[in-house]
Parts: C-alpha cells; sequence; structure tokens
C-alpha cells in the first residue's frame, strides 16, 4: 500500500469525522439554543417576580411613611413650644407609629422620626429615646454613617439611601427623608431588612442606584465590587452590552434592568450566563465517539474497494506493491517539474544578470566613469537632455524599518520599468537615484511627485533634483548636484523636493538654532551643568564659522540667544541680580547685537549662570533637602504633586525635579511612594484588621487599587497579605 492509499485513506477519514461532526455540531448548537432559551425564560420570570415582590413591599412602605408624615400628631409634636408640650406630643406621636405601624404589620420594617438638631428624641415603634441611644440599640448603622446623616441633611433636602452589610452580604437599607418646615425640619428613618425587600435568600446580584447615584450592592466582597462596578460602568456608558430577548449580556453574565416606580429606584440583576453541565458534555461526547467508530469503519471498507484496481495495476509494475514509500502518481509528476525547475531558474538567473549589467551601467554613468558600449548593448541610453533626482528614505520605526524600505523601492523600481525616460539606480539600502529623461525642469518634478504619490505611512521621503544637462557624459555632473542638493534636507518638510534654485541663498537666509538644541542648553544652565557651555560653542561654531549669515540673520540668531537666557530665569524663578548680584541690561544686549563683543557676552553669562547655580546648590543643599523632605513627611496623605513641591520653594517644576533628583539621588514621585508604603506598614502593624480603603486614604492615594498596585510593587506582596503575616505572628 503506497502514499496514494494512504492519502485515499486519509480523505475517507477526514468526510467520516466531517460527516459524523456537523450533524453532532447542530445538534449541539440546536439543544444549547433551546436550553439557553429556556434559561432565559426562566431567568426573566424569576426576575420578574423579585421585582414584584420587592415593588409590593415598597408600595407598603412608601403608603405607611406618606400616612406617618402626614400625621398631625408628629406635626405638633415638632413644633412643640413648652417641653410638657413635648413630652405630651412625643407620646402622641409615638403612638401614632405604632398604630400606623401595625396596621401594615405584613412588611416588616421600622420607621422612626426625629428632629434635625441635636437634643430632641427619636420617636420609633419601639419607644423614645435619645438619638445615641437609637442608633446604637435600634440600627446597625457605624459612626460615620450616623454623622454623615446630619451632616448631609444640613445642606439637602429629599432623602438619603444608607446600606449596611453583614458578613460581606447586604444586610438592612436606611431610607432617611428630610420633610423641610418652616419652624423645624424632620427626618423619618426608614429601617428595611433584606428579606422585606429581597427575600429570605442571598442568592442574588444586584445593584440598586437611582439616576446616577448607587445606592447598594448585594455584596460588598471586592471581587464583588469590581464586577458590580464593571457592570454598572458598562450599562450607563452602554458599552460592551449585547442586547439578547430583552436581556444583557456582559462577557459572561446576564444583565437584567429593572425599575422600582414608586420610589424612582432602578435595580440591575447580575447572573451567571448558560453553560452546559458536565453530564450534558460527556453524552455528547459518547455519543459521538459511537457513530465516530461506525463511520470510520465504513470508510476502511470503501477505501479498499476503491483501491483494489490501482492496486491490480501496481503489482504489474513494481515487484513491491506494498512498499509504504511507493508513490504511485508522482514518479511522471517528478520529473515534470524537475523540467519546470530547471527552467524557472535559468529564466531567474538570465533576468538578474540582465538587472546587474544594467545596475553596473547606471552607476558608471553616475561616477562618470569610461563605459564601454560594448559590455551594455542592451542597457544603452540615449542622448539627450538628463537631470538626476536622489531619493532618501527615513523610517520612524526600527525593527521593520529595512523591510518597509525594501518594499518601497522595488515599488519605485517597479514605477520606473513603467516609463522610458525613468532610470532607476539602489544607492543604499535607504537611497536610490532616479536618471530623468527631460527637457525642462517642471517635467522632472513632475516625474518625481509621480514616485513620491502617494504618501507612504511610516516612511518620509526626501529628494533633490539636479539642474537638466545635455548629454549622458553630464550625468555625472546631474549625480554630484543632486547630492549637493540633498545636504539641506533637515531645512524641509517632508515630501519636499530640493532644487539648486531653492539653495542658492539658503545659507545667508537661515540660521541653525532648532528647538530640541534650546531647550538642552536651558536644562543644561538650569541644572548647573558644565555641558551649557559646550552646546553653546557648538552652536556659534556652527553658525558663525560654518554659515555665511546675512546681517539680518545673524541679528535673529542673537536675538534668538539673548531669549534663551532670559527664559533660562524665567525657568529658575529668579533675577539675575538675585542669583548673581549683578543685572542684566537685556535691552542694552538687544542694541549691541551686531557688535564684535556680543558672542563673547553671551557666553560670559551663561558661565557666570552655571558657576552661581553651583555655588547656590552648594550653599543650600543639604538644607534644602531636609525643608524638601519635612514637606512631604508632612504632607504625604494629602495629594501632593512635584508642582506642589516646587511652588511650597518658588522654583519651577523642572528646575525642582532635577535639584530634587541631585540631591536625593532618586526621583520625587519614587521617593513619596516609598515613604507612603512605608507608613502604611507601620499603621498595618498596629491594626492589622485595618480596612485598606480607608488606609490608601490615609497615606495619601486616590483610589485603594492604585495603593495596592504600588504597596506591591516595593513589597512584592498585597497589603492584604502583609496585614495576614503580621496577624499569625
Amino acid at each position: 500500500m503506497g502514499k496514494y492509499y494512504k492519502k485515499l485513506q486519509k480523505i475517507f477519514i477526514i468526510l467520516a469525522v466531517i460527516i459524523v461532526s456537523i450533524p453532532m455540531c447542530i445538534i449541539s448548537i440546536t439543544s444549547s439554543a433551546y436550553q439557553k432559551g429556556q434559561y432565559q425564560s426562566e431567568l426573566q420570570k424569576s426576575m420578574s417576580v423579585r421585582t414584584n415582590l420587592t415593588q409590593n413591599g415598597l408600595t407598603t412602605i412608601t403608603a405607611m411613611l406618606s400616612n406617618i408624615m402626614n400625621n398631625s400628631a408628629i406635626e405638633a409634636w415638632s413644633i412643640s413650644k413648652t417641653n410638657s408640650e413635648y413630652y405630651y406630643n412625643s407620646v402622641q406621636a409615638y403612638q401614632q407609629i405604632r398604630k400606623i405601624s401595625s396596621e401594615l404589620s405584613l412588611v416588616e420594617c421600622e420607621v422612626a422620626v426625629t428632629l434635625t438638631d441635636n437634643d430632641s428624641f427619636v420617636i420609633s415603634g419601639k419607644g423614645t429615646s435619645t438619638k445615641e441611644m437609637y442608633f446604637r440599640t435600634e440600627t446597625l448603622l457605624n459612626e460615620q454613617q450616623k454623622a454623615y446623616i446630619f451632616e448631609y441633611f444640613k445642606k439637602n433636602n429629599g432623602n438619603l439611601v444608607l446600606p449596611v452589610y453583614s458578613e460581606n452580604n447586604l444586610h438592612e437599607v436606611y431610607y432617611i427623608v428630610k420633610r423641610a418646615s418652616s419652624e423645624r425640619d424632620l427626618l423619618y428613618i426608614v429601617k428595611l431588612p433584606y428579606k422585606t425587600l429581597f427575600g429570605n435568600k442571598h442568592d442574588q446580584r444586584f445593584i440598586l442606584f437611582k439616576d446616577d447615584q448607587i445606592l447598594a450592592y448585594s455584596s460588598n466582597d471586592t471581587k464583588d465590587k469590581e464586577l458590580f462596578d464593571r457592570v454598572y460602568k458598562s450599562y450607563k456608558e452602554q458599552e460592551d452590552l449585547v442586547s439578547e430577548e430583552g436581556l444583557f449580556k456582559l462577557q459572561n453574565k446576564v444583565i437584567n434592568v429593572d425599575e422600582f416606580s414608586n420610589i424612582g429606584w432602578n435595580i440591575i440583576y447580575i447572573n451567571d450566563g448558560f453553560g452546559i453541565n458536565t453530564v450534558q458534555i460527556i453524552l455528547y461526547i459518547l455519543f459521538f465517539i459511537m457513530l465516530l467508530l461506525l463511520a470510520l469503519l465504513l470508510s476502511h471498507l470503501v477505501t479498499d474497494r476503491l483501491y483494489q484496481p490501482i492496486k491490480s495495476v501496481i503489482s504489474e509494475i513494481t515487484s513491491e506493491p506494498s512498499d509504504k514509500s511507493l508513490d504511485e502518481f508522482m514518479l511522471l509528476k517528478q520529473n515534470t517539474n524537475k523540467i519546470k525547475t530547471l527552467s524557472n531558474q535559468l529564466q531567474t538567473a538570465l533576468n538578474e544578470n540582465e538587472t546587474l549589467v544594467t545596475q553596473r551601467y547606471y552607476r558608471d554613468l553616475l561616477s562618470g566613469i569610461s563605459v564601454n558600449l560594448d559590455l551594455y548593448k542592451d542597457s544603452q541610453i540615449e542622448e539627450g537632455n538628463y537631470c538626476v533626482a536622489l531619493i532618501e528614505f527615513q523610517v520612524n520605526e526600527g525593527d521593520q524599518g529595512e523591510n518597509k524600505i525594501f518594499l518601497l523601492k522595488n515599488n519605485i523600481y517597479a514605477y520606473t520599468q513603467e516609463h522610458g525616460s525613468l532610470y532607476y539606480i539602489s544607492i543604499s539600502y535607504n537611497s536610490c537615484a532616479i536618471i530623468i529623461g527631460a527637457d525642462t525642469l517642471s517635467e522632472a518634478r513632475e516625474a518625481v511627485l509621480g514616485i513620491m504619490n502617494p504618501e507612504h505611512e511610516d516612511i518620509e521621503l526626501k529628494a533633490s533634483i539636479s539642474d537638466i544637462h545635455s548629454g549622458i557624459a553630464n550625468i555625472s555632473v546631474c549625480y554630484k548636484e543632486a547630492l549637493q542638493i540633498l545636504e539641506y534636507k533637515y531645512l524641509y518638510d517632508k515630501n519636499k523636493i530640493l532644487t539648486m534654485e531653492q539653495i542658492a541663498n539658503l545659507d545667508l537666509a537661515t540660521y541653525y538654532y532648532p528647538l530640541i538644541i534650546e531647550n538642552q542648553l536651558i536644562q543644561c544652565v538650569v541644572e548647573g551643568k558644565e555641558e551649557g557651555r559646550d552646546i553653546f560653542q557648538e552652536l556659534i561654531r556652527e553658525n558663525i564659522q560654518n554659515r555665511n549669515l546675512s546681517p539680518s540673520t545673524l541679528q535673529n540668531l542673537i536675538f534668538a540667544l539673548i531669549g534663551t537666557i532670559s527664559r533660562i530665569f524665567q525657568e529658575l524663578k529668579t533675577t539675575p541680580g538675585q542669583l548673581m548680584e549683578e543685572n542684566i541690561d537685556f535691552e542694552k544686549l538687544y542694541g549691541r547685537w551686531n557688535h564684535s563683543t556680543i558672542i563673547s557676552q553671551l557666553q560670559n553669562i551663561i558661565v557666570r549662570i552655571i558657576e552661581a547655580i553651583n555655588l547656590k546648590n552648594s550653599r543650600v543643599g543639604d538644607e534644602l533637602l531636609t525643608e524638601m523632605l519635612d514637606y512631604i513627611h508632612k504632607n504625604y496623605s494629602d495629594d501632593i504633586m512635584l508642582i506642589d513641591l516646587a511652588n511650597e520653594f518658588n522654583i519651577s517644576t523642572k528646575y525642582c525635579s532635577a535639584l530634587f533628583k541631585r540631591l536625593k539621588d532618586e526621583n520625587f514621585k519614587d521617593y513619596l511612594n516609598k515613604y507612603r508604603i512605608e507608613r502604611a506598614q507601620e499603621f498595618i502593624n498596629k491594626d492589622p484588621q485595618i480596612k485598606i480603603s480607608d488606609l490608601s486614604t490615609m497615606v495619601g492615594f486616590n483610589s485603594s487599587n492604585s495603593f495596592i498596585r504600588v504597596f506591591s510593587r516595593y513589597t512584592g506582596i498585597t497589603p492584604k497579605a502583609f496585614a495576614d503575616k503580621i496577624m499569625k505572628r
């Protein structure tokens, strides 16, 4: 049995697998879709029942609250003038609350009423007590929540919702309503147990919210809260949500949104997505294996029957028909392929040789080397008017840069092959030359524009075009002109084409002082580095010695250097008199721009600034560092930044950063974060059970997530793991 038999066998095995797999996929998809529909239908029904149960309970509670708020006895108590009236009316109010609450005893909840001042009693269904007694014995609110209630209603009217959690599960919801009055404001506190709103089981994950405010989660476990925050953000921003049969789907979660219209609340139910159970998967696999085995048996029988005629023929041809390496149909094909391969290789070699000969001929023309025309009969260029365009490629990316240039150069080569008056020569990996047959420079420019357009992403093309010269003997002159022109490429924007006419008077009209060099000069001087003097001297050499600047251009350069000195003092937030104990007359400097000593004057000012900064830093370095560290140690718990430290010492942010790094040998942010983490470790040592959210705020972080990330980076473990280690000791 040779290779053909194996291929035939593989084909029928693949067909058997496909024939079995497709029906099984259809069955499993159909079954899964049906079960998913049933699951979602049951889920919607379940959520509807829960919503109706909560809606009915809230309807009863709001009715009871409305009756209590409109009760005259409570109103009379709130406006009592004397102590006797106050105590009498408080008893009447207590009885009315008891009566109204007992009439609606089917719903378990507790209502209390109090005034917004600090001294008044709280009247509830259990009696009358002080605020402190009421919150301690009848509620589970913590001290922070208690204080927040009265602080909130000092500034706001309306209502407030506060959740209380037990063992990370929602236990109670407190609904507080303020009723403003012309005499005294009343607070109505409604305690809603979890089972009153959502039943006895804590098997449902949900988010209770109103407008853009989250009222409560079903759980305040860290992982659950991350899920809740992600779901709530996606719902509000309508991102990543997929609508599916009345429900929303977010990744592997099913989201159902409902509304409690009688109180203006909304709820987002979060359920796990549909999944097939393990038993069903096992049954599907077993059934698939049985069908597959049967299909494989049939495929084997069919393969043997179809191969029988070929087997009889092979037995007549070879003495080893059962040789597994035998390829029945490849003997003739191999010989045919060998002939094709040799033919292609020969044609490729001829083409490559022709290309190499042509390129050598073109390079000889560019170099001005005497050409033996007999060697280049098929590549010769006719006499005429020519110019040379030199194109240089600059890539912004690194790893794929050479590949991108290679592809672009191939495109340019293909373009020149389509135009008889263009001749391509590869100069280097990032440059090429084009010999252009043209009578005018405008014709040559059009040809180069055709090559350079459209613009290529991530590749910047710069081109130069020589003047037109007559005869192929002057092509080398054109090439030298193009090289000279391209030296001025840094003065022009992307995809600009340079000509001799453009650069004729270029040295007279421009000076060299790019923004990046100015920033380097300012940075070095501000940091007191001697390198600033070297940068200044290099600028002078480039512009004064290497360029023939016109008077107006020289004036602009001097004015720019004087402006740089002025910006140095702005960065230092000081004046020449304060720093160097002598003033600088900038107007006089501007007026002496053409004086023979102006360059040495400016250099002398740069040197004196550097010396003054170094002297000042050596005198006050240790003292200033101590003051900076004291500022950080006192304010680390606030959201301080580098600009705050700079403002504290009346220096620029850039100078402050450089100064802190030089004095402390580490940057401001690293030191601040390390100090915050050290303080956090001290707090955990004192109280290992401290809440992460409280701890992050205490040490100056805006969020718990940021605190945990930074803590882990500097200690190698999370705050919780660190606290666990402390408790185990």
